[in-house]
């Protein structure tokens, strides 16, 4: 009984290792998609076009949700600081970026 107890155990630490090993290649491999493939398509979109404020913080409100899921954190300043790490800038400042280097061509 108490061999069977410990195997579980042990099977269940290693099942619970290889998901958290999982979990986190499957972040960075998501990151790495939106931060190359999505974020650059919807920049392209939205740099002509003048958007209100709410709609900024709706557009950084999914990453930061996500970054949040990511780092198994609620805490904003944890969740900017793990962006700042990732070189992950917010769509809100993406946007501003992209919007002045394109005015720019133009001035």
């Amino acid at each position: 009984m108490l061999i069977r107890c410990m195997q579980e155990k042990f099977l269940s630490s290693r099942q619970q290792h290889f998901w958290e090993k999982w979990a986190n290649c499957f972040g960075r491999t998501f990151l790495h998609m939106i931060s190359t493939k999505c974020i650059p398509i919807l920049l392209y979109v939205l740099e002509s076009f003048s958007l209100c404020q709410y709609q900024l913080k709706s557009l950084d409100f999914v990453i930061n949700r996500f970054f949040m899921k990511l780092c198994k954190t609620s805490d904003i300043h944890v969740v900017a600081e793990c962006q700042e790490l990732f070189g992950f800038d917010l769509p809100s400042v993406q946007l501003a970026r992209h919007r002045k280097k394109f005015l720019e061509k133009f001035a």
